[in-house]
Parts: structure tokens; C-alpha cells; sequence
């Protein structure tokens, strides 16, 4: 990217840094997306790569997967469609606690970093609210206990913000090197976890100091805590498969998981129902969905691409 912009400001004879700024405006006026006066979701059949998932705490019925190719819809497990008009990829996919407040980050269609997107309308219609053009948050979460909170994953860097997405900062992260996903706690807004490459990790004190917890020097793709307790959570790990903890991560327990993955397949996402903790979603780098009503003890294909 750095040699791109140099080569661009040699051909117009401009400042890097406003070859940057023009960059980041143009991509959010490609970015934003208008308000709809009706909702409107569009009939699909298949899935490509998945990058969120959320139930809404307001019906459990429906399922939010962030995609390569913008937000869908599940009902039911059988009715999914595109949700507005957006195709962006859409990383880093968070949704507020209200069900209503949806945040993302990822690439717009069009090309570029979007930085941090919101949706008021239950992705309908988004816009960027902060960092335009400069990150794509491949991780970002937000937390229940404060929903002010939200933090985010950029090369390899940590950001945070206390209102809302507006306004980042970077935490010192000690330690925390090549995450996959985070987990806030459902309780503490200072406690986060982060499932990486090198293991299990945990913050106590908003994201400047981690500390690793379980399974040093092995690969964790993902990682979610029990929206009903703090002391229950669950992850992938690599060669292993789905494992949970009823101890805050002391002691862990193979899951007869009925999840399949081949090759260098893995699951990267996780998603519990705020209403039923028993519900639980996951889904695989390779868009494949499953469902569990028994907190994981068994699973049933819900999408397979």
C-alpha cells in the first residue's frame, strides 16, 4: 500500500498524505449506504465466507451471519436472505445488546478499508462513524456490560473505544500477538478474551495487559463466553476441536461435538442466545453453520454453504 500511494503521489505531484485523505473520503462515499423506507431482504441460497454471527436478543429465531458479500438473514434456520443493499464484506460484525445498533468494519464493495460502520436499522443502511479508510477490523467486539465499550484487532494492533465507535485509542496489549476473535465478559466491561495463535489470553484491565490462560503455544480460533455467566466458556482449538470450561478457563472438557471440519477447516465464530445460554451457533472458515439446543453436548447442520 505504502509503494501504491508513492507512485501516485509522483504521477499528480501530491503529498502522500493527501493521496491518504482523498483515499479514505472517496471510500466513504462509496460506503454509505441511504436509509430505506422499507426493509428489504433479498432471497439467497448459498453462503461464502462468514465473518460474524449474532442472534438477535429479541428473537432468537433469527440469526445474523456478516459475510464477504454483505449481512444476511436466517429465519428459522431456512429462510435466509441478504439484508438491504449493501455487498460489502463486512468483518468484525457486532451486534448491540438493544438488537437493534449493528457494528462492522471489513471492505466495501467498491474496494478499500471501510473502518467503523453503523447500523441503526438492523443493517438496512450503514455508514462510517470513525477511522475511514484506515482499518479493517477482523476482530471487533462489543461489550454487554457497557455497550460504550467496543474494542477491535488491526494489524496487530488493539484498539478501544469508550463511546460508541466513535473514537479509538490503542491499549498497550502486552502480549497479545495474531488474534482470530475476542470475547468480552458479559459482566465487566475490563475483562476481555482473545483466542490467538499462540493460546487462550485474558485481559482484566481493558485490553493493556494480557495474560495467557490455557493452552500455550497452540492455535485457538475462536472463543465465547456464556452471556449468562462468566464462568462458562467455549472455544476451537486447532486439532482438538470444540472444548468448554465451567471454571473461567481452569480446567476444559471435550464437547462430543458432531462438528465437522476437514483439511485446514476450523470454526471461527461462535454465537450463544442472551435469552436460552443452551442455544449456541457456530460456524466454520468454510461458511458451514451448526446449531446446538444442549449447550454443545450435540450439534445439528444448519447451512452448509
Amino acid at each position: 500500500m505504502n509503494k501504491k500511494k508513492t507512485l501516485l503521489g509522483k504521477k499528480w505531484g501530491l503529498p502522500g498524505g493527501v493521496i491518504f485523505i482523498a483515499i479514505a473520503i472517496v471510500a466513504v462515499m462509496l460506503f454509505r449506504s441511504e436509509e430505506n423506507t422499507e426493509a428489504l431482504f433479498t432471497p439467497i441460497g448459498s453462503i461464502r465466507d462468514i465473518h460474524g454471527l449474532a442472534i438477535d436478543p429479541n428473537d432468537p429465531d433469527v440469526l445474523y451471519v456478516a459475510t464477504h458479500h454483505g449481512l444476511v438473514r436466517g429465519i428459522n434456520d431456512t429462510d435466509w436472505a441478504t439484508v438491504g443493499r449493501n455487498r460489502s464484506d463486512f468483518m468484525g460484525f457486532s451486534l448491540h445488546p438493544n438488537g437493534e445498533t449493528m457494528y462492522s468494519s471489513g471492505h466495501p464493495a467498491t474496494g478499500g478499508n471501510i473502518g467503523v460502520a453503523m447500523s441503526s436499522d438492523k443493517g438496512q443502511s450503514w455508514k462510517t462513524i470513525a477511522l475511514a479508510g484506515q482499518v479493517d477490523f477482523h476482530s471487533m467486539i462489543i461489550s454487554p456490560a457497557n455497550p460504550k465499550v467496543l474494542y477491535g484487532w488491526h494489524g496487530n494492533r488493539l484498539f478501544r473505544s469508550v463511546d460508541g465507535g466513535r473514537q479509538w485509542n490503542n491499549p498497550k496489549a502486552t502480549n497479545l500477538y495474531q488474534v482470530f476473535s475476542f470475547a468480552p465478559d458479559p459482566f465487566d466491561e475490563r475483562v476481555l478474551w482473545a483466542a490467538t495463535a499462540q493460546g487462550l489470553l485474558k485481559s482484566q484491565d481493558s485490553g493493556d495487559s494480557f495474560s495467557m490462560i490455557k493452552f500455550q503455544n497452540e492455535t485457538i480460533t475462536a472463543v465465547s463466553v456464556d452471556p449468562s455467566t462468566s464462568n462458562i466458556l467455549y472455544v476451537w482449538k486447532v486439532g482438538q476441536g470444540l472444548l468448554k470450561s465451567d471454571d473461567q478457563g481452569k480446567n476444559w472438557q471435550n464437547i462430543d461435538s458432531g462438528i465437522e471440519v476437514a483439511g485446514r477447516d476450523a470454526v471461527g465464530h461462535f454465537t450463544i442466545d442472551p435469552t436460552d445460554p443452551q442455544r449456541v451457533y457456530a460456524a466454520t472458515f468454510s461458511a458451514v453453520i451448526y446449531k446446538s439446543l444442549d449447550g454443545g453436548k450435540t450439534w445439528e447442520l444448519v447451512k452448509n454453504g
